[in-house]
């Protein structure tokens, strides 16, 4: 393998991994944000005002 193609898979692979991260980040403040609203009592139709 010469030096161009390890560099391309080392920037390909390295893409990958960091989206994956990306997910399971996303994912776990998700959950969280959706802990806290039920923990909390709120939730999305509680906060519009009603006149």
């Amino acid at each position: 393998m010469d030096a161009f193609s390890a560099l391309a898979l080392t920037v390909v692979l390295s893409g990958a991994a960091l989206y994956a991260l990306y997910w399971v980040v996303r994912r776990g403040v998700a959950d969280g944000i959706r802990d806290v609203r039920g923990a909390s009592g709120d939730s999305p139709a509680s906060d519009r005002v009603v006149e």
